[in-house]
Order: C-alpha cells, then structure tokens, then sequence
C-alpha cells in the first residue's frame, strides 16, 4: 500500500512539471485571451464595453483605431490596448465618468480619452479602490477631472498627457503610487495634485500653464526631477512632514515652491526662476530643512513668514529684484553658508524676528542693503574664532586678532565690527575672506550687453559675469531675432567679450541676448539690446589752408577723408556756389585752384567725401583771393578817339546847315480879304470914371533908367 501511494505521487509530480513546461513554452498570445475591437477581423467585437464583459480574466482587450462613444467599466483584472493614442478614442459625450476601473491589476494603455461629464465625480479615467493598475501613454483631455485615483495603491501612472481638465491628475487618499513622466498642461486648477495621500513618488513629470502644478499633501511623498513651468504655483508642499522636495525646477509663475504648515521636509538641490512673487516661499512652517538650492531673478528669492526653528544653509540666492533672503516674523532659524549676492535692492531682510543665528554667509553685492535687521534681536556671528559672514561692503583692515581684537598679528576676522543696518544688531567678527566652497553650477549672465551698428555689421560687447560659478567661463551663446518676442541661435564663441555680426541689413532692427558657459552648464540670457545697422558717413577735412588765408595764382588745396566702415570713394570740392569737382586723391587728397579765374576778395572753398551710399558733412573753409591788378594799354584808345570826333564834327557840320536853310514851302493860293474885313468891330461905349489927380504932396516915382545898349 505504501508503494502504491508513492507512484501516484510521482505520477502527480510528472504530470504537473509537464504542464508547467508546456504553459511556459506556449507563444505569448496563447497564454491569455486577446478579443479585438473595431478592425477589419471577422468576429471583432463593435464596442469595447462588449468585448471587455466578454472578457476572461487576464486577457487583452486589443482596440483599434477608431472614435467610440462609450463610457467603460472595468471590475476584472485584464489589459486595454489601444492601437495608437492619438486615432484611438475613446468619447464621453460630455457626461459622466469614460473610464471607471473597480479592480486590481487592469491595464490601460494608447488612448485618447476625452470629453467627460462636468461634474465634481466626473473624469477621464477613475480608478476607485483598486491597487497596482497601470495607467500609461494615454491623452486625457477636455474632462472634469483627467486621471483621479481614490484609495488606490501600488499603482504606476506613467508617460500620460493631460490636458485642458479641471485637473490633470487627483489622489486622494491613495498611498505608494508611482507617477512618472507624464505632462500635465493647460488644466485649470491643478497639473498633477496628490492630496491626502502618503508615500508616492513623483519623478520627471512636467507641469505647465495650470493654476497649480504639482501639489502635495500627506506625509512622506517624494517629488524628485520634475519640471513646473508658467503655473500660478509650480510646487505646493503642505499639511505634513517628511515630504522630500528634490532636484527640481520651477520657471516663471507667480510662486516657486511653497511649503505650508508643514514640518520636517527638505526642500534640496532646486532651482527656481522667474517667480512674480517668491522663489521658496515658507508659510507657518517649523522644523523643515531648506538647502542647496538656487533661487535666482525672482522677485524675493527666498521668504520665511511666520515660521520657526528652520535651518537654512547653503543655498545661492542671486539676481532677485527685491531680497535675496527674508525672514519676517520667524524666529530660532539658523541661517548659515549661504551665497547672497548681486540682488537688485536687499542681500538678507530681516523683519520683526527674534533669536536667528545668521553666520558664514556671504553677502556681497547687493545694490541697496547687504543686511537689513529692523525690530528684533538676532546673531550675526557664531562667536570668536567661528567668525560673522563675508560682506561685500566691510571697508576694515585685519591687523589684530583676539576676542576682543585687541592682540597683534591677523586672523581674517575684521578688526572692527559690521553695523547691520537697521538697528543695533553687530557683526561682531565679520570675515575678510568668503567662507563659501560652493560645488560648481552654471554662471551668472554676462554683463554690460552693448551692440552698436556699422555699415552692414553689428559689433557686440560684453563683460565677463560678475561670478562665473566656480568653474571657468569656456564660452558665450550669442541669440537673435527681428523681435523681441524671438529667440534664434546664431553662434557660439569661445572666451572673449566682442563679436562681429556680418550677416546682417543696413536700417533693419535686430535684437540681441547672449549667455555664458563654463564646464556645468549655460547661464540665464542677459536682457534684449537691439539696433538698426546703418553706414557711418564718412569725414573730410581742408589741412593745406586755415579760414583767413590770403591766396594768389594757382593754389593746391589738400585735405584728408576717412571712413570708419568702409572705403572713401571720391571727394568733391567747390567755390562758392559753383559746380562740383572731383578732386585727386582719396584719403590725402589735392585740388589745384587757379584763383586768377574769380575776383579778388572772400571766397568759400567747400569739400565733402562719398563712401558709395552717403556723403560726409561739408567742411568749408573762407579765403581771400589777391591778384595783383594788370597794366592796362591806353594806345589802342587813340584811333577810336580820332574817329569819334571826326564824326562828331560832320555831324555838327550837317545840321547847322540844315538849321540856315530851310526848306521852301508852296503856299496855297489865299481869298483876298479887304483891311475893313480884317478889323473887329468896336466895343460898345461905356462911360470911363475919371482918375483923381494924385495929392501935391506925393511925388511921382522916378522913371526907370533906360536900358543900355551893346557896342
């Protein structure tokens, strides 16, 4: 009986190794069911909900291209394959939820999942109280909510675009999820938001243009190499701790990263630019660890309101157009290696805190206040041999050493005390020498960005960046466009500051931005300078003759030309308004005036130079012409006089005779008239008064005397 039992056993063994070999040797397709959709094939399924009911567990429902109207559920455990995202639609109508998964393990993958209903329930894709699903290459668009997982673990969430939903992706309550290169852009609350939720990491996904990009809350979440771009707020951390916020990049945007409420998360190794408001930004938030990061050409770098017993080290704060690093209201932080440099008004700003220990920072450049310390008792130093911080504008000498700087021989610490503007805080031991050995990382922007046009050319120079990250600036990317609003590489040069731009139109404008490279990486652009190429006139100048020269005879008038971008092709001169000569020569040239051929007295010489396309101004000089008179011969003056009085006489001759002579004129025959004729009749008679005699006593005038006669 016993050998009996033990050769079933081993018949068993046989059996079951048997199958086992034969299942693993089977083709892929053969081990699980695939059921079609759409397609040309004989059998296909016409919807996927049809095909996916019909479905046995583990299998592949396989779609292709096509749009369906349907809205699916899934509550098995089997793969939904579309033939390709972008031609394979899945289409809600505008209602209700498009794909509801109930159940562990389903797969969907290579669709376009559109048009969900509107309402708060409503999404794209719901994933309720199923693990380890896996949701990946798909488009989800236009829904209330994209992707949204509720209590749902160990799923993978990856290379998924959502776009244009109320919100791209939701978790709620749903721990250990991976989520990972996907693109969340365009929805308009939230990219991708894991609220409530615990232990997911969230690696290289990319967030653009949505009120929020990536938001989290709930302990221990990692987010890790993701991108946020143009969102309102690029990066939300709230409401728990041991939150890890790492090697991430927030541009533009109203906020960077902000942490609220929060403790005992690190905030590590990332860079924020661009942000309206606040780079890193620290809300009612103790405990928490901000270092390593980068926050530059914002408008306050880095802000803690309201917050306490935080440490803040070694981060670079740089190029911000209000503070590099504020603390209001905050008090017990430890501030310590920090680089703050080259911001617009304020290196650190401190405000209304108490009990801040602030020491081994380096503040330089700051245009307006390197430390601002108002209404409150702080440390700026860690004490005697420790030393302050390094500051750009300390003016003392090291020359004494000892706590109280009293001893001979230096010690790089300052001998007199930093005043911290503000108030009676003191640097007691401020630092001769920077404390920073900061790792590399790109360089600032160069400086003093200059173009000025030429004929047919741009030269451009520039400055060196004020610090070059630690690693040698190797080269300059030189950018331009027609626009501002453009952006097209033109070139790359090596490690010099001046560049000359050939290919280009006189009288078009041009923009130019460039930035600077060393071993890590390329710098932020400077700001747009633009120009208009143009050709510089040339020049032209009398040397031989000065205003006021008294000239005679053939005088040689030279002169000199120049043409900064280009070649003088003639030069012309004149005197006074007379036509336009060419004269010889060039860059030295000559013109012989014979000065016999004007009249004595003032006369303008004038020049100019042409390149080609524009003439030089007109350079003139006045000069006295002075030729001696010639002598003048009066001989030939004598036979015309002879023969002028000859003619003279004739004349007089001719007409005195004329004047004795005159001509007889025939009288016509006359009536004969007799004298009585001739004679008026006489007046009538008029009775004439008779004239008294004068009175004796006056006596008559003399008579005149008689007129005397020629002999």
């Amino acid at each position: 009986m016993h050998r009996r039992d033990t050769c079933i056993v081993v018949i068993v063994t046989v059996l079951a190794s048997a199958f086992a070999f034969a299942v693993t040797i089977l083709p892929e397709n053969a081990k699980a069911a695939t059921l079609y959709v759409g397609g040309p094939g004989p059998g296909n399924y016409t919807t996927i909900q049809g095909a996916v009911d019909a479905a046995p567990i583990g299998s592949i429902v396989y779609v292709y291209s096509g749009t369906y109207n349907e809205h699916l559920t899934i509550s098995k455990r089997l793969n939904l394959e579309g033939e390709d995202k972008n031609t394979t639609i899945i289409d809600g109508g505008g209602s209700s939820t498009v794909i509801r998964i109930s159940d562990d393990w389903v797969s969907v993958t290579g669709f376009t999942i559109r048009n969900g209903g509107p309402g708060g329930g409503d999404a794209g894709i719901d994933i309720s109280l199923a693990d380890y699903c896996t949701i990946a290459d798909n488009i989800i668009h236009n829904n209330s909510g994209g992707l949204e997982l509720f209590r749902s673990h160990h799923n993978t969430i990856t290379g998924n675009t959502m776009q244009d939903n109320e919100d791209g992706m939701f978790l709620v309550f749903s721990d250990n999820n991976t989520i990972t290169f996907n693109t969340a852009s365009g929805n308009s609350m939230f990219g991708i938001n894991v609220g409530g939720s615990s232990d997911n990491t969230l690696v290289e996904n990319y967030a653009s243009d949505n009120y929020y990009g990536i938001s989290t809350s709930g302990p221990r979440n990692v987010i890790v190499n993701n991108t946020a771009v143009n969102n309102t707020g690029n990066f939300y951390v709230g409401n728990d701790e041991y939150n890890l916020l790492q090697n991430n990049t927030a541009v533009n945007g109203e906020k960077g990263i902000e942490l609220w409420y929060g403790s005992r998360n690190t905030i590590a190794n990332n860079a924020v630019s661009g942000a309206t408001k606040n780079g890193i930004y620290v809300h009612k938030a103790n405990n928490n660890t901000i270092e390593n990061n980068t926050v530059f050409q914002n408008y306050y770098g880095m802000n803690l309101a309201y917050s306490d017993d935080n440490v803040v080290m070694n981060n670079l704060a740089t190029e911000n157009s209000e503070t590099g690093i504020g603390l209001y209201m905050s008090n017990r932080t430890i501030l310590v290696r920090n680089d703050v440099r080259d911001n617009d008004h304020d290196g650190f700003k401190v405000w209304m805190s108490w009990y801040n220990n602030i020491y081994h920072n380096t503040i330089v450049g700051n245009h307006d206040i390197e430390g601002l310390d108002f209404m409150g008792l702080n440390y700026w130093d860690n004490g005697y041999p420790s030393g302050g911080n390094y500051w750009g504008d300390y003016t003392g000498d090291d020359e004494r050493s000892g706590p109280n700087q009293d001893q001979p021989g230096y010690d790089e610490i300052g001998d007199l005390p930093y005043n911290v503007t503000g108030g009676t805080n003191q640097d007691r031991y401020p630092l001769m020498n920077s404390p920073l050995t900061s790792p590399p990382y790109p360089p600032y922007k160069p400086r003093d960005l200059t173009a000025s046009g030429r004929n047919n050319q741009v030269l451009l120079t520039w400055s060196a960046p004020a610090y070059d990250g630690g690693s040698p600036i190797t080269n300059y990317v030189i950018y331009r466009d027609t626009s501002i609003g453009g952006i097209e590489f033109l070139t790359e040069v090596g490690n010099v500051q001046e560049y000359t731009d050939n290919d280009v139109t006189n009288r078009q404008n041009y923009y130019y931005r460039i930035s600077a490279k060393n071993a890590v990486g390329e710098s932020q652009w400077t700001n747009w300078v633009n120009v208009a190429p143009n050709n510089l006139e040339p020049t032209c100048e009398i040397t031989s003759l000065e205003s006021g020269t008294i000239v005679s005879g053939t005088c040689t008038v030279e002169g000199a030309s120049s043409d900064s971008d280009g070649t003088v092709e003639r030069i012309e001169i004149r005197i006074d308004d007379g036509s336009w000569e060419t004269a010889t020569g060039t860059d030295s040239w000559s013109y012989n005036w014979d000065t016999t051929g004007v009249s004595n007295g003032e006369h303008t010489i004038q020049v100019r130079s042409y390149d080609g396309e524009d003439y030089s101004e007109t350079s003139s000089i006045s000069v006295t012409v002075d030729n001696p008179r010639p002598v003048q011969d009066w001989m030939w003056l004598i036979p015309v006089l002879i023969v002028l009085v000859i003619l003279i006489a004739a004349l007089a001759i001719v007409a005195t005779r004329r004047r004795r002579k005159p001509p007889a004129v025939e009288k016509e025959p006359q009536p004969e008239v007799t004298y009585e004729e001739t004679l008026p009749p006489p007046p009538p008679m008029e009775e004439v008064e008779e004239v008294p005699p004068p009175p004796p006593d006056e006596e008559l005038p003399p008579p005149p005397p008689p007129p005397r006669m020629k002999r």
